[in-house]
């Protein structure tokens, strides 16, 4: 994956987990960030913008062009290698994440889009029936309306019940 900034400066965040150190960046106009290897499904984030930032050579470009501030102006180009991709370009338009991406492409190659579609609701359902059994020690299907604790009424509390 490579990531090119234009405009604004910004500040960028990222780490590989939920627990570990965050980093951050600065990026100007024209800064690129090359993400590879594990690298590639780190968590990362835009979070600050710096305001007047923006070269003044693209604010006098996109001026009129894009609404806001063109010194708050900020674009982000990706570009990503998916080789396992080629060949499905023109069907359709779809985002895939994660690793079951493989096992899509697959079956939409050899069933079809719509059979790969119906096949990765069908895991999905069945990951949340497996999350619900672990929860709740119920085969509920999520919200059928039985009087198991799955499909009972929550009631949310305030602070307002503590006092």
């Amino acid at each position: 994956v490579v990531s090119l900034s234009l405009g604004a400066a910004c500040s960028f965040r990222m780490k590989h987990g939920p627990n570990d150190p965050e980093t951050t960046v600065v990026l100007e106009s024209g800064d690129a960030i090359l993400f590879g290897g594990p690298a590639r499904h780190i968590m990362h984030a835009v979070t600050d913008l710096q305001k007047g930032t923006c070269p003044a050579h693209l604010r006098d470009m996109v001026r009129g062009r894009v609404p806001g501030d063109p010194a708050e102006w900020r674009l982000n180009l990706t570009w990503r290698h998916a080789p396992e991709l080629r060949g499905l370009e023109g069907g359709d338009r779809f985002h895939i994440l994660g690793s079951p991406t493989a096992t899509f492409v697959a079956t939409a190659r050899e069933k079809g889009l719509a059979a790969a579609r119906a096949e990765a609701n069908a895991r999905k359902l069945a990951r949340k029936q497996k999350k619900a059994r672990r929860r709740f020690g119920t085969d509920c299907a999520l919200g059928a309306g039985c009087d198991r604790p799955c499909c009972a009424p929550r009631t949310t509390r305030t602070h307002l019940d503590f006092v």
